[in-house]
């Protein structure tokens, strides 16, 4: 089995009141097509949430799954079903998500008010659905994200020459916040913190790459 990383390095949790620092949640991703796997991995994570894997067959998804709080399944991992890594699951009442490319995939009697949706799904619904089921409240939504990255945008703005090379600014400043949120300081306003974040990567990176 290829080596894969249990937990994806570090993302950024946030309160919905006073998005405050937190220790994300972790949802397990079992998904044996790459590119939907990463690009879930991707959104989940820019939702604020630990992604476990991405896993992609039932084997290393029973594997990482003690680790997770919850789960976006395939139902069909590499040929195989992933009910039983459902199972695991249910039997500690953490919530999942199915999700299928099969229009004829029958759920077990056990499953019946599971959520399933089609493959490829929108991210979103996904989303939604880890919602309804608790996994989302004590974190921000999107529009949350969008009001922390506004602000940092203007910020970079002020700081570069060109819009492109302002964006580029402001995803490496994130990039370096997501591999070191765990260092954070308690004590320091998240906005104020980002900025330092940004401000450190201007210091520590070549000028003309973002002019």
């Amino acid at each position: 089995m290829a080596q894969r990383n249990v937990i994806c390095e570090g993302s950024l949790a946030f309160e919905a009141k006073g998005r405050q620092m937190s220790r994300a949640l972790r949802v397990l991703v079992a998904e044996d097509e790459y590119f939907l796997a990463t690009d879930l991995a991707r959104y989940l994570t820019g939702l604020g949430l630990e992604v476990v894997g991405p896993a992609a067959d039932v084997d290393e998804a029973a594997e990482l799954a003690p680790f997770a709080d919850a789960a976006v399944l395939d139902i069909n991992l590499a040929g195989r079903l992933a009910f039983p890594i459902a199972d695991q699951f249910a039997s500690r009442g953490a919530p999942f998500v199915f999700i299928s490319g099969y229009e004829d995939i029958v759920l077990p009697d056990r499953f019946q008010h599971a959520s399933m949706l089609p493959k490829p799904a929108n991210w979103r619904d996904v989303a939604a659905s880890l919602r309804e089921r608790g996994i989302l409240e004590r974190i921000g939504t999107e529009s949350d994200i969008r009001a922390m990255i506004a602000p940092l945008r203007i910020q970079a703005r002020l700081l570069v020459r060109d819009n492109p090379s302002a964006d580029r600014l402001v995803e490496r400043t994130l990039e370096r916040a997501i591999a070191n949120f765990a260092d954070a300081p308690d004590d320091l306003p998240l906005p104020q913190w980002l900025h330092e974040c940004m401000i450190g990567v201007l210091e520590g990176t070549d000028r003309d790459v973002f002019n």
